[in-house]
């Protein structure tokens, strides 16, 4: 009978500690903050180097550009067919002005806009991981990517650039003429992150 009884509470116990967890978890998501011991939001190591890409490109659009980006209302993954890999995405997560991430996704920030009010280029920043990209020294200049967007709309993308930088120090972009996406994978097991420049081909 005691055992029965010791059997049941820690049972109790469990469950209570599991439906804690996974409260702890959901609230960290809907709520945008940062518990202890939760995991469903992380903080992004390259903090400044977030900001630095920010900074490169926060450029006051030409009153007189002629230029008609298509808007993106909302980013939902970026696919490298090549690699058989998927990146969802969602928009930029901040928790007391630092830069975070979901494990399982890539965050998107808008850039620069045109004369219009139409974002143009936008940084994609994820860690490494087999639940995002999980092998992105494998992603290669020259290699397709497309953009799902806004339900089932696709713009196509090439990878323009690639630099491996350790961790702390900054990658400079290079400005393409075409419309951009800057995608950041970060690998802290190794110290290095990823930077990559992928340029619209349509």
């Amino acid at each position: 009978m005691k055992r029965q009884y010791l059997a049941k509470c820690l049972l109790v116990i469990l469950s209570l500690a599991f439906t804690t967890y996974v409260f702890m978890n959901t609230y960290e998501v809907v709520f945008n903050k940062d518990i202890i011991l939760a995991n469903s939001v992380s903080k992004f190591t390259a903090q400044d180097e977030v900001n630095a890409i920010i900074q490169q490109f926060d450029i006051k659009p030409d009153a007189n550009q002629q230029s008609y980006d298509a808007e993106y209302n909302r980013l939902q993954y970026l696919q490298f067919p090549a690699l058989s890999s998927n990146l969802y995405l969602e928009e930029k997560r901040v928790i007391n002005d630092q830069w975070y991430v979901r494990p399982n996704l890539g965050q998107y920030v808008g850039l620069d806009k045109d004369s219009h009010g139409v974002t143009v280029d936008y940084l994609i920043y994820t860690d490494s991981s087999w639940r995002t990209l999980p092998a992105p020294n494998q992603i290669e200049v020259g290699m397709n990517a497309n953009l799902f967007h806004d339900g089932h709309q696709l713009a196509t993308y090439k990878v323009a650039e690639k630099q491996i930088m350790p961790i702390h120090s900054i990658y400079v972009a290079g400005k393409a003429t075409s419309r951009q996406i800057i995608l950041i994978v970060e690998d802290p097991k190794h110290g290095v992150y990823y930077g990559f420049s992928l340029v619209e081909t349509s």
